[in-house]
């Protein structure tokens, strides 16, 4: 099972977040595994495996199971960090030499 968190906070002036990538339909049709999405209730549902708002011990229980996870940069990679569990990590406009962990595919736009 592979875990996406697709989206970041919102922000506070209302606008597109820019760590939320228009791309997710297209790789989550390359998956060929079950997919669990993790996030808040106001966020798009994605895959039919929609799990939001949970704890952080949940998300913990959760990531432990997983194989991998696939997130923006946010609060899950570094709960996933935490838990020993790499993945892979969408950079926009952080700088994951900074806010990053060296264990992550950390894929950087240009």
């Amino acid at each position: 099972m592979i875990i996406i968190a697709p989206y970041a906070k919102q922000l506070k002036n209302g606008k597109r977040n820019p760590k939320d990538y228009p791309w997710w339909p297209e790789l989550i049709e390359l998956i060929e595994e079950p997919i669990v999405q993790v996030g808040i209730s106001t966020e798009t549902k994605l895959v039919e495996d929609f799990r939001p708002d949970l704890t952080i011990q949940q998300l913990r229980e959760l990531i432990a199971q997983c194989r991998t996870w696939i997130g923006v940069d946010s609060f899950f990679q570094h709960l996933a960090w935490d838990c020993g569990k790499s993945g892979v990590v969408l950079w926009s406009v952080s700088d994951p030499l900074i806010f990053g962990h060296p264990e992550n595919i950390n894929l950087l736009k240009d």
